[in-house]
């Protein structure tokens, strides 16, 4: 992967834990942060943990193995 390929693709990488997830504003609040980020798209990703958000949203898919993964991408 290029060195610029996050910068060109308008990704930025925000490490903190999440507060909460507004869909309707599409923003989100990060714990230590002042002001919720707003986003067109959002990707959510705590490692190798497996917890699974509190409440079910019908857009969150959950990539656990190559299967998953498949599902999600077509």
């Amino acid at each position: 992967m290029e060195d610029d390929y996050l910068d060109r693709a308008n990704v930025d990488i925000i490490r903190g834990t999440v507060h909460s997830i507004d869909t309707e504003a599409r923003t989100m609040r990060v714990k230590g942060m002042r002001k919720p980020i707003s986003f067109e798209k959002v990707l959510v990703a705590w490692g190798a943990e497996k917890e699974k958000l509190d409440k079910n949203y019908p857009n969150v898919y959950y990539i656990e193995d190559k299967f998953s993964h498949a599902k999600v991408h077509n």
